[in-house]
């Protein structure tokens, strides 16, 4: 996992690219905020690789100020299997929705994860923590 996170905070921090990758030791969740066209290109690159299944996109949208504009890619560890009920959530909750607030999609979806596996949003990652 190490050496798959500095790979990516390389190719982030090159291409201008922040988020959150999230793993359950089954499958990944991965929030990342950049440039439309480079998000894209990134997310079909992501698609194409055959160590990669039932890649899809659960969110996407516009947004004015980054929810993770300090990690290059941040890494939260969360317990076996618990990814899918998370998915599930944030579909259910329609996370990523204009709510007139103007808190990113991204940090919305990252305090719903919070709430739900944790029982708190007051949790705080440094940035290129491992």
């Amino acid at each position: 996992m190490r050496d798959l996170l500095n790979h990516a905070r390389r190719k982030n921090a090159e291409m201008n690219v922040t988020g959150l990758l999230c793993y359950d030791h089954k499958q990944f969740l991965q929030i990342i905020e950049g440039e439309t066209d480079v998000i894209m290109d990134l997310f079909h690159k992501i698609q194409s690789d055959p160590r990669h299944t039932d890649v899809r996109i659960l969110h996407e949208g516009d947004i004015d100020n980054r929810a993770f504009s300090d990690w290059k890619m941040a890494y939260e560890p969360v317990p076996s299997g618990l990814l899918p009920t998370l998915t599930r959530a944030i579909h259910a909750r329609s996370i990523g929705e204009t709510t007139g607030d103007t808190v990113s999609a991204g940090r919305r979806i990252f305090t719903l994860f919070m709430d739900e596996f944790y029982g708190k949003t007051n949790k705080v990652l440094e940035p290129e923590q491992v």
